[in-house]
């Protein structure tokens, strides 16, 4: 497990490393050092969107389709049944199910209990139950503009986006708008990320001067929510394009558009730490527990602890020669979503951590693998051997 296994796995910088193409597909790579790069052989759109829910992954691309890929253990030993019983590197998953209905590239995903929710360039917002296995489309309706949604309890669907009122919150069953939330001074209109946790609902907005909203959706004013704070970061932190807030609402941790990573004090509403950790725009932030993980353009998946952060460096980084779109992570998995419509995942499970040993000490080749390379030598020894005798012959 990430938390359990955390100083020594992790802080190696080295995993086994999965690959899961945009039709379910897996490869098992050799493992690598944090530096080396994976190379991608399937073509698509970036993966948008990544959220692990109960054992599973949600994965959204520009080709307008949900994955949904089991992730557990079941997995695994899946993989490893597969690719001893083949010799090779690539098997299909079971199980690997398809949430179709958009048109366009699906900008967001969210899940909560049984329903998954997602917000498309198409111009409409969709909602389906997973339960039991399932992928029923249960609604549809049109949001134009809507760039990131967010399932809550008692069938509250909170949509942020483009408009006069540019965060609205509906009951998604029957469509009916149950609050809005704007702010009076510029920038207007555009909401480009959101997270809620408990009463505290905050919004950023990526061509914003560096400011987040914050609203207590317990204070009412004509079905309004109270605007009760607007950060202004640090002049260096241009537009915030992701958010996460920490159990218990007391902290906010925003991702700029240049790089910098800022923990927002939400009960003094100051900023009071930041930090220069990537050199390009940051798409995405994701908490587990006290553990940070980060993506950025830069091609950099770094996982942090967020109680030590800034005093102390990344536990662990894996680099890519590409943009890494998003990222997130469960007990035992980092999932990186690339632009090229692949999600890379890093097995930190002590199942994983035993295979890297056994990499380690076999030099990396299955047993049928190190049999063919054992012959192949045999074969240039001998076919070496009755050259040089041929030529003692002639003489």
């Amino acid at each position: 497990m990430i938390s359990s296994s955390i100083s020594k796995e992790l802080r190696t910088q080295r995993a086994v490393p999965v690959w899961i193409g945009p039709n379910g597909l897996m490869k098992e790579i050799t493992a690598r050092s944090v530096d080396a790069d994976v190379d991608a052989e399937d073509k698509g759109g970036d993966i948008l969107s990544l959220v692990p829910h109960r054992g599973q992954l949600l994965s959204a691309s520009m080709d307008g389709d949900i994955k949904v890929t089991p992730v557990d253990g079941r997995l695994r030993s899946e993989a490893d049944a597969a690719l001893t019983r083949t010799g090779g590197k690539a098997f299909v998953p079971s199980g690997v199910r398809t949430l179709s209905g958009h048109r366009k590239e699906v900008l967001h995903v969210h899940a909560y209990a049984d329903h998954v929710a997602s917000c498309s360039g198409d111009g409409h917002v969709l909602v389906w139950s997973v339960a039991h296995g399932g992928a029923e489309l249960l609604r549809r309706w049109t949001t134009w503009g809507a760039s990131c949604v967010r399932l809550d309890a008692a069938d509250q669907l909170t949509c942020g986006g483009e408009g006069a009122d540019p965060i609205t919150v509906y009951n998604w069953r029957s469509g009916a708008v149950l609050s809005t939330y704007a702010d009076g001074e510029p920038p207007l209109g555009v909401c480009s990320c959101l997270q809620r946790e408990g009463a505290v609902l905050a919004a950023g907005n990526t061509f914003s001067h560096s400011q987040v909203r914050v609203w207590d959706v317990r204070v009412w004013d004509v079905s309004r929510g109270s605007l009760t704070d607007r950060f202004s970061l640090a002049p260096q932190c241009r537009g915030v394009r992701c958010l996460q807030i920490v159990s218990g609402a007391r902290e906010m941790i925003a991702g700029c558009a240049n790089g910098w990573i800022v923990f927002c004090d939400l009960r003094t509403g100051r900023f009071e730490r930041h930090s220069y950790s990537h050199s390009d725009c940051i798409n995405s932030l994701f908490l587990h527990g006290d553990y940070l993980l980060s993506a950025s353009d830069d091609g950099l998946v770094k996982l942090t602890d967020r109680r030590t952060f800034g005093a102390e460096g990344p536990i662990a980084i894996h680099k890519f020669k590409r943009i890494v779109s998003s990222a997130c992570c469960d007990d035992e998995h980092i999932f990186a979503g690339m632009d090229d419509g692949t999600v890379r995942v890093f097995d930190y499970s002590f199942r994983g951590a035993a295979t890297l040993r056994r990499r380690q000490q076999g030099g990396g080749f299955t047993a049928q693998q190190r049999e063919a390379f054992s012959a192949a030598i045999e074969a240039a020894r001998r076919r070496e051997l009755r050259m040089t005798e041929s030529g003692i012959a002639d003489d």
